[in-house]
């Protein structure tokens, strides 16, 4: 498995996702934009001794502008697939989205996503690229007429339906 998380953050997820995916020789891509928060990040990753974490100190967005960058951009010469996308970036989720786009339409990893004021343009915009299924952080799945801002703060899409079980 190999994972993109931005709005890493101070690396909790990112620690803890390395640690699982190493036994399977996966990678994080892990994307941090303040840059204090960032420091700590790496110390973070350098104290736990992860070796298959790769940082990225930059404002994630969906085109290349000043110091925002794509994650399209940033990881085309990596010939990895993604399984997973995790994106909070407290506003410019569906701007970090769509900076995934290339990712998203090659591999179809699963997405997790917050949604700020903006879920209805979330929704729409994983709907064009092929996901036809969403849950929320408590795995229920919703048809798009029963969601709502105050339901769904994450919202979690995937090109399959996930089975679960009692």
């Amino acid at each position: 498995s190999n994972i993109i998380d931005i709005g890493a953050n101070y690396g909790f997820l990112t620690i803890v996702l390395a640690k699982y995916v190493s036994e399977r020789n996966g990678k994080i891509f892990s994307f941090e934009c303040d840059n204090n928060i960032f420091e700590f990040l790496k110390k973070s990753i350098a104290k736990n001794n992860l070796t298959n974490v790769e940082l990225f100190n930059y404002f994630m967005g969906q085109e290349n502008i000043n110091n925002i960058k794509t994650v399209n951009s940033l990881l085309s010469k990596s010939d990895v697939s993604i399984d997973l996308i995790k994106i909070d970036t407290d506003g410019s989720d569906l701007e970090s989205l769509k900076g995934c786009s290339e990712i998203i339409l090659k591999y179809h990893p699963v997405i997790v996503i917050e949604s700020n004021d903006n879920l209805e343009l979330i929704v729409n915009y994983v709907k064009k690229c092929g996901y036809n299924y969403y849950y929320n952080q408590y795995l229920v799945e919703y048809r798009e007429k029963d969601l709502n801002q105050e339901e769904v703060p994450n919202l979690i899409a995937s090109t399959k339906k996930f089975n679960f079980r009692d």
